[in-house]
């Protein structure tokens, strides 16, 4: 026997060579066919709940709530501070501090409220255009003079109560004084005292003047009988009509008594501007009919 093995010792090597990897590979799975079913099981998986379903719905969900939570605050925001400027707007001029004629650009010219409606002068001598103003209606108006022109549409005012005042009185200096730009009505306004009867039977408000010495709605003023063809004032309207100046200009409902008594019922301002003018018999202005002016606060 002994023999035997010796003499086949190779082939029988070479049948344990082939023998044992068969008997130990048929033992164990192979480890290619593991691999090849753990791709598709858990790889997709993982790449399709992550980032594709899990982050899509998170984005949903806090998207939304951003937007209704913005849209309900902001209203409630938006609404309460429109209520209380429109509270405080309304109060401020009507019942606080009261409104006043601007300080600047105020001229002692009054106009007759008549002539106005909602769309500038009733029948209009034409219109008016330019670069800043269009289809503006402009009218010639006369003065007002209750014996020779009771029908005048508009007359000049003073801002003193003292006719002898060289800057706001009744003199042709003291017009020109005050159709000087841009005005001298801040350096002071008397209002006229409440006449005891008027055009328009207006009561008299307590605690007449209420804005003393500034000019405001529902003042009364004084006329000015001292305007002549003086080449100083008409130097002064030249000025106002080549330099187009916005002119604030008092606006008068009502009026009583005569020459020298002669007061005017101020009742709002309106912004015209100077086409044209005469100073001689009969005396006239052409005038633009710009709008309303805004109302600035008193002082004092």
């Amino acid at each position: 026997m002994m023999h035997f093995l010796m003499r086949h010792r190779r082939t029988f090597l070479a049948l344990l060579a082939v023998v044992v990897p068969v008997a130990l590979a048929w033992g164990r799975p192979l480890s290619g066919a593991a691999d090849s079913e753990a791709l598709p099981v858990h790889l997709p998986i993982v790449l399709h709940s992550g980032p594709t379903a899990t982050p899509s719905a998170t984005a949903t969900t806090t998207a939304i709530p951003t937007i209704i939570s913005t849209a309900t605050t902001t209203p409630t925001e938006t609404a309460t501070p429109t209520i209380t400027a429109t509270a405080t707007a309304t109060a401020t001029p009507t019942e606080t501090a009261g409104v006043c004629f601007p300080t600047s650009h105020t001229y002692p010219i009054a106009i007759r409220d008549s002539m106005l409606g909602s769309d500038g002068f009733v029948n209009p001598d034409g219109y008016y255009s330019d670069e800043a103003y269009q289809n503006k209606t402009w009218k010639r108006l006369y003065l007002h003079d209750p014996a020779n022109n009771p029908s005048g549409s508009f007359a000049w005012l003073r801002w003193s109560a003292d006719v002898g005042n060289p800057y706001s009185g009744g003199t042709s200096a003291a017009t020109t004084a005050m159709m000087t730009s841009p005005g001298n009505i801040a350096d002071g306004f008397d209002e006229a005292p409440w006449p005891a009867s008027n055009s328009l039977n207006l009561p008299k408000p307590f605690g007449y003047p209420l804005q003393p010495h500034q000019l405001s709605p529902g003042d009364w003023a004084y006329p000015n009988l001292g305007v002549t063809n003086a080449s100083a004032l008409r130097a002064q309207l030249d000025y106002h009509m080549a330099n187009r100046t916005l002119l604030t200009l008092p606006i008068f409902d009502a009026s009583t008594g005569s020459g020298s008594g002669m007061t005017y019922h101020i009742s709002r301002p309106g912004t015209f501007l100077l086409l044209g003018y005469s100073l001689t018999n009969p005396m006239y202005l052409d005038l633009v009919y710009i709008g309303t002016p805004a109302l600035a606060p008193c002082t004092g």
